[in-house]
């Protein structure tokens, strides 16, 4: 009997050693596929990249891997064709536009804007519009906060709100929920622009505003010296 029940704990833990084994073999080939198509992306980039600077082979404005028997050529690849600033977002992290908002004094939770959620009809696209603007985290306290702060829910609180938002977790892929955040996890995220300018120039606005009432503050402090 002792021997059955050791040969079973034995193949117990052989399946269990075998299933981890196959979840990252699935995770490392889903990595590969992405690596691959970002180190293709970013060699035509390259090539690009050198025929605008005239380094090209020939004076056809080829590329070297477009030369027959260069060995250069990419790989086959489905990759997206090259857009403008994602040469700068490899380099700097996939968020790197994101705005930084401002910062409860007390919490120091992050406070959003309300333009940014205002006039969406769903939860789910209330988080993605703020994704768009804060990046891939977003408070989800700060955010449900903003979303309540709309006027444009039937919700008594925040709180309320906050509970809604769980469902783009448990009711849909693309977002998980990471000690008090939610992560976006879909593989594009691409930037609200008009929405980080506007906010950009209100932002430069309102400091040209402070900067001019301290001027005007000093100006008036040295009258009141002199």
């Amino acid at each position: 009997m002792e021997m059955i029940e050791r040969l079973e704990a034995a193949l117990l833990e052989q399946i269990r050693q075998a299933e981890a084994d196959q979840q990252a073999g699935e995770l490392l080939m889903r990595r590969g596929i992405r690596e691959r198509k970002r180190a293709a992306m970013l060699l035509k980039i390259v090539m690009e990249l050198r025929a605008a600077m005239g380094t090209a082979d020939d004076e056809t404005g080829e590329t070297p891997a477009a030369s027959s028997g260069s060995g250069l050529e990419p790989p086959a690849t489905d990759a997206p064709a090259y857009q403008p600033g994602t040469i700068i977002t490899g380099m700097l992290g996939r968020d790197f536009w994101r705005r930084h908002p401002d910062v409860d004094e007390n919490s120091g939770d992050p406070i959003y804007d309300i333009c940014v959620v205002s006039g969406k009809g769903t939860s789910r696209e209330r988080a993605l519009a703020a994704a768009r603007v804060y990046g891939y985290r977003l408070k989800e306290s700060a955010l449900a906060d903003a979303i309540f702060r709309t006027g444009e829910t039937n919700a008594s609180s925040s709180t309320s709100i906050r509970g809604s938002l769980g469902g783009l977790v448990k009711y849909g892929e693309g977002w998980r929920r990471d000690r008090g955040w939610l992560v976006y996890t879909g593989e594009d995220l691409d930037p609200d622009w008009a929405t980080l300018r506007r906010l950009a120039g209100e932002g430069e606005s309102l400091q040209n505003q402070v900067s001019q009432e301290e001027g005007t503050d000093q100006i008036a402090l040295s009258d009141f010296e002199s």
